[in-house]
């Protein structure tokens, strides 16, 4: 059934769907141009004829141009791949890797068997002798000089777990260890987890009389009634659908942003709204009035004519737990660190029924209670891996193209009817003309068709597509092949006309442009480091460019550019290649190999290679050198006059970044400044990294010491670990950088290039 079953005699809003419209512009065109020189512009003129039959054509290629966006970019066939290569969902770049406490949190609740996490920051205390530069372990049993001072490390977490309400005790060490496992694989640059611990149960009683309904179930709401109190004591995190998630609204009243939805870590189990999150933390006090009004707004209940909670003790001499009554029965505070629940058979229920006692039965009472907790947990176990689909689109052909000239009037000629057979060779000759100079219009509008038909190819991320101007024979009108120039084959033909619309130089410029558009989105720019390929110019360097975007970009669609920027590599695993020769490497560094052009970034021996293949970097966590009793501390530069500004922890948010200054582009001092200004751009904020270029010797001792550590570090405190700390700090302490050597001339010799500091070592020997 049609929508509008009546054509509108109101023009289009749009201009472009108005053949009058055009016309009347075209008209105006032609009046402004040709003055006196031609002034019949009536129908009857085979110019205005012309005019007319082009702006209808136009009519049609606004028409197709308003097409939705998915129909220009839907394919033949295999549309539902094409899709979901050209596009990123938002599952796919949305989400980013555990940052903040919250995406920690939502990441531990999302295993099984976990209702609640916390993180708590770890302390850990070292002592700074300001006048030697030394820190040492705290040791009560030696008192402090009068400058000496404490230095608490920062960055350092141990997580507190509430398990799931029917866990087995049994499981216990296998959920920590996954959450272990968990933690380490979503570590962040600069930060450790020290300690992974259950939190204290506080257990309370529970008496009531409560007023029911005449309808009411007393087991049934007595049940509710546990449930809804154990809940208001220790919330579960509930998850939720993507559905459920896009109808919740803000305090304000505004709905949910997918950007919103899919912020964080991805999870298996759905979403956990954040302000939920925010709520669930371990409660410090319990108001009575508010359990009041939780069992007030349960169905069937009618008023509560007495309540009492109170602590248990459980160090009674029979063993069984006993109510503590509180100084104040409306607020009862819990003890820090502890996590109030109901006792699970410690609680005492009293229902009337127009003042009559009802009573519950128990033992129901217990079962359906039990029933409404596996009910939740199931819930928030039940996997939700959504993601928004890619609109599909229909596809439309926009490409095909019908020639204008076949709604000529048959005088002119040029349409299917042709000539008749009387016509002389001058006549068909003119017909030709004609149709050769209506190719012009024919040729562009096709033109426009094929370049909305080729919507898709401008902004693939296939480093393969170079073109931008896309073109197709006009051959839907009669006698076509006696107008173009000769040709066998379509397709080669159609490339020559692609060369008239754009050289190769400028085809990669406009294509280098377009990926620009798409990275831009994604708040990337590659414009500095493609000044560096080739001197920033000529083919290849164009070329390489666009390889080099569409790596990154086909990277940020498996999240591992933006999103794990800030993700350290997993100390965790201890075979031998996950350490050496092994891709487990930080985000950052894979991020940054991706932005400066390095090929190869995995941790590897460094100094053997000056090529670009050789090209590649050691980024060292300080907090994962913090030493164990008996080992050796990291440096710190003595101040015995300034306590104050004195920097004495080396430990805290500290990076160290190891590169060869031998390898080919690592020599170039521009390109060297670069590379150090995308690291200090990269790196997040709160840590500070100490960037040095070293030379092979220096690169070999600090490989082998390094890689002695990684091996060491897992097996815990002991003489392999003591020493290999020892070599890896001495090992970094003796890197320094090194700067070609340039000698010192006179100020007015122009001849040679200037030395500047921190660019150039004082020397003897030319550079090399």
């Amino acid at each position: 059934m049609l929508s509008q079953p009546t054509i509108s005699a109101t023009p289009p809003n749009d201009p472009g769907l108005d053949q009058s419209a055009l016309f009347a512009l075209g008209m105006e065109q032609i009046r402004a141009l040709s003055g006196s020189v031609w002034s019949d512009h009536n129908t009857h003129d085979p110019g205005v004829t012309i005019l007319e039959l082009a702006t209808y054509a136009l009519t049609d290629l606004t028409y197709r141009a308003n097409f939705p966006l998915e129909d220009l970019l839907a394919t033949s066939s295999n549309n539902t791949a094409n899709m979901a290569g050209q596009f990123f969902t938002p599952r796919q770049v949305l989400h980013n890797r555990a940052w903040t406490e919250a995406d920690y949190r939502k990441l531990i609740i999302d295993l099984p068997d976990v209702k609640n996490a916390w993180l708590r920051p770890h302390r850990l205390q070292y002592v700074a002798d300001p006048v030697k530069g030394l820190l040492r372990h705290h040791d009560t049993a030696v008192p402090l000089a009068a400058w000496e001072r404490f230095v608490e490390l920062r960055g350092l977490y141990d997580v507190v777990l509430e398990f799931a309400d029917d866990f087995e005790v049994a499981k216990r060490a296998q959920v920590i260890a996954a959450v272990r496992e968990l933690l380490n694989a979503n570590r962040s640059l600069g930060q450790d987890f020290v300690n992974v611990s259950e939190i204290e149960i506080e257990r309370y009683s529970l008496c009531a009389e409560i007023e029911l309904e005449p309808t009411a179930d007393p087991t049934e709401t007595a049940a509710r009634v546990l449930f809804e109190v154990d809940q208001y004591l220790a919330p579960t995190v509930l998850n939720y659908d993507l559905e459920t998630m896009r109808n919740r609204r803000h305090e304000d009243g505004t709905p949910y942003t997918l950007a919103e939805i899919f912020a964080g870590p991805r999870l298996k189990n759905g979403f956990i709204d954040d302000r939920e999150l925010a709520d669930a933390q371990p409660r410090t006090e319990i108001r009575l009035s508010d359990v009041i009004s939780i069992i007030m707004d349960l169905p069937g209940v009618l008023a509560v004519r007495d309540i009492v909670i109170n602590a248990l003790r459980t160090d009674t001499p029979d063993g069984k737990p006993k109510p503590v009554e509180a100084a104040d029965k409306w607020r009862l505070a819990v003890a820090t660190g502890k996590q109030p629940r109901l006792h699970e058979s410690v609680w005492r229920l009293v229902f009337y029924k127009r003042n009559l006692p009802t009573p519950p039965q128990r033992a129901q009472v217990s079962a359906a209670w039990l029933e409404m907790k596996k009910r939740v947990k199931k819930r928030v176990e039940t996997e939700h891996d959504e993601d928004v689909a890619i609109p599909q689109g229909r596809f439309r052909d926009v490409s095909r193209y019908h020639s204008f000239q076949h709604h000529f009037p048959a005088v002119f000629g040029v349409s299917n009817a042709g000539l008749p057979s009387t016509a002389d060779n001058r006549r068909r000759a003119q017909a030709l003309q004609l149709k050769a100079y209506l190719l012009f219009f024919d040729q562009m509008m096709a033109n426009f068709f094929a370049q909305m038909a080729n919507a898709r190819e401008l902004f693939s991320r296939d480093p393969a597509k170079a073109a931008t101007y896309f073109t197709q024979v006009v051959a839907s009108f009669r006698d076509y092949k006696d107008v173009y120039p000769p040709f066998a084959d379509e397709g080669v033909f159609v490339k020559e006309l692609a060369s008239l619309l754009e050289d190769e130089p400028s085809a990669l410029a406009r294509r280098n442009r377009f990926l620009d558009h798409l990275l831009a989105r994604f708040a990337e720019d590659f414009q500095d480091y493609v000044r560096f390929l080739n001197a920033g110019t000529g083919t290849d360097a164009a070329q390489q460019a666009i390889q080099v975007k569409c790596d990154f970009l086909n990277d940020i669609g498996q999240q591992t550019q933006g999103s794990e920027r800030g993700l350290a590599y997993n100390h965790a695993l201890v075979d031998a290649s996950d350490l050496w020769n092994s891709a487990n490497v930080s985000g950052l560094e894979r991020r940054l190999a991706k932005l400066l052009g390095i090929q190869n970034i995995t941790r590897r021996d460094l100094s053997g290679d000056d090529s670009e293949a050789g090209e590649g970097m050691f980024l060292i966590e300080n907090i994962l050198l913090r030493p164990s009793a008996g080992e050796a501390f990291l440096p710190v530069c003595p101040d015995p006059s300034c306590a104050e500004c004195f920097d004495d922890d080396p430990y805290s948010y500290r990076l160290q970044i190891i590169l060869p200054e031998y390898s080919a582009r690592f020599k170039d001092m521009e390109f060297r400044r670069f590379v150090e200004e995308t690291i200090r751009f990269e790196v997040p904020a709160h840590l500070l990294p100490k960037i040095c270029w070293v030379d092979v010797d220096t690169m070999k001792t600090v490989e082998s010491a390094y890689r002695a550590w990684l091996e060491a570090r897992p097996k815990g405190p002991g003489e392999d670990r003591r020493k290999a700390l020892a070599d890896l700090l001495e090992a970094l302490s003796g890197a320094k950088n090194i700067y070609p050597p340039q000698k010192l001339h006179g100020c007015d010799d122009e001849t040679k290039p200037p030395f500047i500091l921190n660019r150039n070592a004082l020397g003897d020997q030319p550079p090399s």
